[in-house]
């Protein structure tokens, strides 16, 4: 007689909110400064100030010009850290502070449910390039952090211990698509009941000699330089779509959480849907005018919460 097949029991649909959102980038360290930009067409490509590059055929990027941590990092740390990381934590907190999570509630959250789950593509150039030419001198100059700082997840590693926050902490890299695997992957967190809390996300910093001469290199960056605004164009393409219409359905709940917060509210899942539904609807056609793509360094981080968790702080 065959044993009986045991039913995994029941478990209960959790719901993910967007209640905060933290951004660093070329066109603005506000959400809502970023988006505002973005609907007037301000573009954050211009030349490259970081170092010099006019021996590159490429003297562009989305390089961010103005950037401050005070208020966000210590100075000690600051000054050790790569870039990538620096992004990372002020827009981790920024998120935080965007979706209302006070000192006070930090205090009363349990932070072994509340996790980090922001990636990077590139992880500290920086800093282990600067390791590199310091060990052409002696490996007593060499930066002792060197090694853990350029390693992708030592972001979010970093920005959990600074918030003392316990649950899942890890990071994935997927080149371009990086931000998008750690968003979802984030939810499936709070959806599979192993985090009420998660930030997720993204961030780069690969404008340095080393990244734009690997991409130059590749011959995949445009070579616009005297119209950097426009120079984006890794496809000169007639954009055409099929007529269709996504509609995104608000429940009940999630317009009652917009009563206590600007909140910017995403079903998770529907929005990955959403993107790869908008992807198979496009079709890209190649022409003569194709110039490549322009590299960019920032970081953006989504404070995802779990939709009773929310309601109650509200």
């Amino acid at each position: 007689m065959e044993a009986a097949v045991k039913k995994k029991p029941p478990t209960k649909e959790r719901r993910v909110v967007v209640t905060g959102m933290g951004v660093t980038t070329p066109i603005g360290h506000d959400p809502h400064e970023f988006y505002e930009n973005l609907l007037q067409g301000v573009s954050g490509i211009s030349e490259i100030e970081a170092f010099d590059c006019s021996q590159y055929p490429t003297r562009i990027a989305g390089e961010i010009k103005s950037f401050s941590t005070d208020g966000w990092i210590v100075p000690k740390l600051s000054k050790r850290m790569d870039k990538f990381m620096l992004y990372m934590l002020t827009a981790g907190k920024k998120a935080l502070s965007d979706g209302g999570i006070t000192e006070d509630m930090m205090n009363e959250l349990d932070k072994r449910r509340c996790g980090v789950l922001i990636g990077s593509a590139m992880g500290g150039m920086k800093v282990f390039h600067d390791a590199i030419e310091a060990l052409r001198i002696s490996y007593r100059k060499m930066n002792p952090f060197c090694v853990p700082f350029a390693t992708t997840n030592m972001g979010s590693a970093m920005l959990a211990m600074d918030l003392g926050w316990m649950g899942p902490n890890y990071s994935i890299s997927t080149a371009c698509a990086t931000s998008n695997f750690c968003i979802l992957n984030a939810a499936n967190q709070i959806i599979r009941g192993e985090a009420i809390l998660m930030l997720c996300g993204g961030s780069d910093a690969a404008i340095i000699p080393i990244g734009l001469g690997g991409f130059v290199g590749c011959r995949a960056l445009s070579q616009r330089n005297t119209d950097p605004a426009r120079a984006s164009r890794p496809w000169d393409s007639v954009m055409s779509c099929k007529s269709f219409a996504l509609v995104p359905l608000l429940s009940d709940e999630a317009i009652a959480l917009q009563n206590f917060n600007p909140i910017f509210l995403l079903v998770v899942h529907a929005c990955v849907e959403y993107l790869v539904k908008i992807a198979s609807y496009f079709y890209l056609n190649p022409g003569q005018n194709r110039d490549g793509f322009v590299m960019g360094e920032g970081a953006g981080v989504l404070l995802l919460e779990e939709l009773e968790h929310a309601l109650q702080n509200q």
